[in-house]
């Protein structure tokens, strides 16, 4: 006879069906990996769906694994073989802690669950997984695998953005190099630049009649004003009236 139990297990004449594969099929056949009696260990469902008792699906764990197991999945929707790989990876590449990066996604996932709302799938999903874990385990760990996706591409942004500052940053430097390498090989005296620096000095003339000093070539302008006079007949020049300022009242 086979019935399930209150927990939701397969069972044949009160034996478990997933215990009595794991011990004939794991257990025995690579006794060296568990040198402990088989009662002292749990078998974990990987896909979590009690009623999928194939021997792809179960794995013999310690009672320490199996909750382990149960945390990473609940927290980062995978398992930790997977968790561990995708940790590496960004480690290599992005030079952070695991700490760092389990505390960036957990941020995401709280943002995230702040925005679903009840009439969608998502909703029924995040609050339905503990209680039917085996039935929402492909939607609940494509929900955590989108945040994950993104926590990356945002990592990926931000390397971009660093790698062009560092490229800004040696290229002024080169630039300042440069400058700093012609100044040095070729000085410039202090007194050069101040010459460079004033302005242009106006030559100074002197008139050939009286010897006063002039800005321009020829006589001055009185020595010209009397020539005209002479030229015209009189020494007295017929100057225009002139009008006194009115005075302001």
């Amino acid at each position: 006879m086979t019935y399930r139990d209150q927990k939701g297990y397969r069972r044949e004449h009160s034996n478990a069906v997933h215990r009595h594969r794991a011990y004939h099929h794991i257990y025995l056949k690579n006794r060296k990996k568990y040198p402990l009696p088989f009662e002292a260990y749990e078998v974990h469902h990987i896909d979590w769906d009690k009623n999928n008792n194939r021997m792809d699906n179960l794995a013999v764990l310690t009672p320490e694994e199996h909750d382990d197991e149960h945390e990473s999945m609940e927290d980062y929707g995978m398992d930790l073989n997977t968790l561990a790989k995708i940790l590496a990876s960004i480690e290599k590449r992005y030079f952070l802690n695991t700490d760092e990066i389990l505390e960036m996604f957990r941020e995401k996932w709280e943002k995230f669950v702040y925005r679903v709302k009840s009439p969608s799938k998502e909703f029924y999903v995040i609050y339905n997984f503990k209680t039917l874990r085996g039935q929402y385990y492909k939607q609940y760990s494509e929900l955590k695998g989108k945040i994950w996706k993104e926590l990356i591409e945002e990592l990926k942004e931000k390397e971009e953005v660093d790698k062009r500052k560092k490229k800004r940053r040696e290229n002024f430097n080169l630039a300042k190099k440069w400058v700093i390498g012609k100044i040095q090989k070729k000085p410039i005296e202090k007194e050069a630049i101040k010459e460079t620096l004033k302005p242009e000095e106006k030559k100074k003339y002197t008139c050939p009649k009286c010897g006063r000093e002039i800005n321009h070539k020829g006589n001055c302008l009185p020595c010209n004003a009397k020539a005209k006079r002479e030229r015209e007949g009189g020494s007295k020049s017929k100057r225009r009236p002139r009008f006194h300022k009115r005075r302001k009242f």
